[in-house]
């Protein structure tokens, strides 16, 4: 198994990409602490990593307090003391024309895409800086390089998530060990889009035919992961981008 002895953290995980992510880990052989915000769905998956020989626990976890994250880094220390790596993974996606001025989308969207990040990297860092390792990956989009209507924002705080990951990488990677990985997915069959009430932009998604297009699938993103973490001591993959193959 690659990942044998490898303990990891991952944020978001009750769903989607990140149970997607946790299920691949825990099969790799890492043991896996998972962070959401709905802890039934966090027990559920558990159970099912540990009926399937893994080992996984979990801790209820909203990424825009900082503390949460904390109590995460905690546990990993306190169950199997040390920790290895961070997947902030954790994001919404209440896409809005901005005329709409919908502050509350926006608010969500910037304390959880962006600032959750920071929250799980201020966590995890001290004690990556004191062992002078460890591996930091932020699940970004490819919407931080491309913006559609409607997506100002969304694209907004996915551009700061590159930027500053890559901003990271430049002062961890060569002087501290530490590795930095930004992975911008593409279109994914995930629930976040269910957040979108903006019927400007249903309508928009409609129109484009968007639902038509064959998306990724959440496993396409944890393989991405799971490249990125089992690569060489000698080699940082600092970026990633996966799209599907029939995305424009």
């Amino acid at each position: 198994m690659k990942l044998e002895d490898k303990v990891i953290i991952v944020t978001g995980a009750s769903s989607g990409i990140g149970e997607a992510i946790s299920l691949l880990l825990a099969e790799e052989g890492a043991s896996i602490i998972m962070g959401a915000r709905r802890e039934d769905l966090l027990r559920d998956l558990c159970e099912k990593i540990n009926t399937r020989g893994g080992k996984a626990s979990y801790i209820m976890t909203d990424v825009t307090f900082k503390g949460d994250l904390d109590r995460l880094v905690k546990h990993a220390l306190d169950e199997y003391g040390r920790l290895d790596a961070i997947i902030n993974n954790a994001g919404v996606m209440p896409l809005s024309y901005v005329e709409v001025m919908d502050f509350e989308g926006w608010e969500s969207m910037i304390d959880t895409n962006f600032k959750g990040v920071l929250h799980g990297v201020g966590a995890v860092l001290p004690y990556f800086l004191e062992q002078n390792n460890g591996h930091i990956i932020n699940i970004s989009s490819d919407a931080g390089e491309k913006v559609n209507a409607g997506s100002a924002i969304y694209s907004a705080t996915k551009a700061a998530v590159n930027v500053f990951t890559e901003g990271l990488r430049a002062e961890l990677s060569s002087r501290k060990g530490i590795r930095v990985t930004c992975i911008q997915p593409g279109a994914t069959m995930s629930e976040i889009a269910n957040s979108i009430e903006d019927p400007l932009v249903l309508e928009d998604r409609k129109n484009a035919k968007f639902d038509e297009v064959r998306k990724l699938i959440p496993e396409d993103v944890a393989q991405a992961v799971c490249y990125a973490l089992c690569t060489s001591k000698r080699s940082s993959i600092n970026e990633i981008v996966i799209r599907p193959t029939d995305q424009p």
